[in-house]
């Protein structure tokens, strides 16, 4: 069982291949619909520091895709960390006939693809898309991490498979 015991689950999934966020009581579809959820309140009192997703996107920690994401059919905010964004969204000078939206459809649009193959309820989910940085296409592989914005509420951050 997904939930701690005694935690009530919020029902069956209501779509193909959904994904369970393990101790929260969200399901969600692959592509973020909410299908089944129990806000639940975090005990702050033993909070010392807390570094928001809010100002991580304000300091540019994160780089905020929602738009293009919802787009792309996402259902819940997208974020990347800054240093994807720069490898490989960004358009270097020696690729200069790419877009910077193009770019970021293709690591939405491989993402989603991976989002609908995916058969587990793992929190971070790998995925691989080949990348043109001016000296020839080669693989890169980045992860989804499922998780909540600042009020609580579902999203998904984009980062390299060894960040967190």
């Amino acid at each position: 069982m997904c939930f701690p015991e005694g935690r009530e689950t919020p029902g069956p999934p209501q779509a193909e291949n959904a994904i369970l966020l393990i101790g929260y009581g969200v399901t969600l579809d692959c592509l973020g619909a909410s299908v089944g959820y129990r806000k639940e309140q975090m005990n702050r009192d033993n909070i010392i520091y807390s570094y928001t997703r809010t100002q991580a996107i304000e300091d540019g920690v994160l780089v905020n895709v929602s738009k293009n994401a919802a787009e792309a059919g996402f259902k819940v905010p997208v974020a990347m960390t800054s240093t994807v964004h720069g490898k490989y969204v960004q358009v270097p000078p020696s690729a200069g006939w790419q877009d910077e939206t193009g770019r970021l459809w293709d690591v939405l649009q491989m993402l989603r693809y991976a989002i609908r193959l995916c058969t587990t309820q793992e929190e971070g989910l790998l995925f691989s898309l080949h990348v043109d940085n001016g000296n020839g296409a080669r693989k890169v592989t980045l992860k989804s991490v499922r998780g909540y914005d600042d009020e609580g509420n579902p999203c998904l951050t984009i980062m390299l498979p060894e960040e967190d």
